[in-house]
């Protein structure tokens, strides 16, 4: 059984000075089994409850604007708005695509966005509409879905990474 500090009430582990108060154990046989069995309450002043309550949240403050930081550095855009993000996903969603342009037009990172998914809009209608001669609609539509999604992970990510094929066009 661990010997327990008769100060603090934390345990000794088999020292002869209690590693967290300092004092000295009062010989070096160990305590009766009777007599120490379970630690004493240690009872915090609400002083020090609120102190060691503020010094957390002030540590957790300090660790969210790091990885803040390191999102930014990161190349992401990490700390945008959640509003524009939103507006940024809504850019893919076929005639959406106007909604940013009239919502968000001086977030350069919504833009980004809102002009990839126009051009998105744009060629898949003019493709489909080629397509549809040839009876091979099915075939841009599931190009448009797939560029679509990418788009969408993309502005939800908040990173600014251009579309596969037609993203190149577009500045």
């Amino acid at each position: 059984m661990a010997n327990f500090c008769e100060n603090c009430g934390m345990p000794l582990n088999g020292n002869t000075t209690c590693q967290n108060c300092g004092t000295k154990v009062k010989g070096t046989e160990a305590a009766s089994a009777a007599a120490v069995q379970i630690a004493p309450t240690q009872i915090i002043p609400e002083s020090e409850t609120e102190k060691q309550t503020e010094g957390i949240l002030f540590t957790a403050e300090q660790k969210l604007k790091k990885l803040e930081q390191e999102i930014l550095e990161d190349g992401t855009q990490g700390a945008r708005i959640d509003r524009n993000r939103i507006l940024s996903m809504i850019s893919y969603m076929g005639i959406l695509c106007v909604v940013p342009f009239f919502l968000s037009s001086k977030d350069e990172f919504t833009m980004f966005h809102a002009k990839q998914g126009l051009a998105l809009f744009i060629a898949g209608a003019v493709l489909s509409l080629a397509a549809g001669i040839l009876h091979l609609r099915w075939i841009i539509s599931i190009g448009r879905l797939v560029l679509a999604v990418l788009g969408i992970l993309n502005a939800y990510q908040g990173k600014k990474i251009p579309l596969p094929v037609i993203g190149k066009y577009i500045k």
